[in-house]
């Protein structure tokens, strides 16, 4: 992870310049107000920017699975399978009946 800790040198409209231990400066967005001469410790922005992409792209994932396996309708196929196909016709569910069915699958 990458944290980033140092002295606030300025700070302006949310946006401060941290001088880091190693001496570099670094530029961070952040929310609560700091004053000059304050020790930060937290994330960077980028990181921040990370952390949200790929919680949008688990999101998107998880929607876009989960109405794929959702079985919209049921088509028997003779009296020993049950077919069961989501929105886009696809087959998402085979079930068998009875014991013959059970030997097809």
């Amino acid at each position: 992870m990458a944290r980033i800790k140092g002295v606030v040198m300025e700070y302006n409209d949310g946006q401060a310049i941290i001088m880091t231990p190693q001496g570099n400066f670094e530029r961070i967005k952040t929310k609560k107000p700091l004053e000059v001469g304050e020790y930060y410790y937290g994330n960077s922005a980028t990181m921040q920017k990370r952390y949200a992409m790929i919680a949008v792209l688990l999101l998107a994932l998880t929607l876009g699975t989960w109405d794929f396996f959702a079985v919209q309708a049921y088509a028997q196929v003779s009296s020993s399978l049950e077919l069961g196909v989501n929105r886009w016709n696809r087959v998402v569910m085979v079930r068998p009946l009875d014991a013959k069915g059970a030997t097809i699958l």
